[in-house]
């Protein structure tokens, strides 16, 4: 059995032009809805939702994303996804330096949107 790794999601907004649209919401890693996810993976997967676009912002759909996830003692990333072009919000495969076992890590998302 791998040793365990703890992973916690914080909410950032995202970017729309000139309009403030709300960030992510429902953060998951590995399918877990917690801030503390205890996970066995080396690759874990992200996923999130979409927050209730504000009236009189229709027709926006999703640009990018980023990731990035840190080390919670230190504040060192350990992978930066960078803006990636995708409406993708599910199981994105962490793609970054080698996670140590029974460490902690933070994690963040942000996305654009269209229009």
């Amino acid at each position: 059995m791998a040793p365990d790794i703890i992973l916690f999601g914080l909410l950032i907004a995202c970017a729309s032009g000139q309009q403030r649209i709300p960030g992510p919401t429902r953060l998951r890693v590995e399918g877990l809805l917690e801030n503390d996810a205890i996970i066995s993976e080396a690759k874990p997967r992200f996923s999130y939702a979409h927050p209730t676009i504000p009236k009189g912002t229709y027709n926006r759909n999703q640009e990018s994303y980023r990731i990035i996830v840190a080390s919670a003692s230190d504040g060192k990333h350990m992978w930066d996804s960078g803006a990636v072009i995708s409406n993708n919000c599910t199981e994105i495969e962490y793609a970054g330096s080698p996670l140590q076992p029974f460490s902690h890590y933070k994690w963040n998302e942000s996305f654009t949107v269209s229009g």
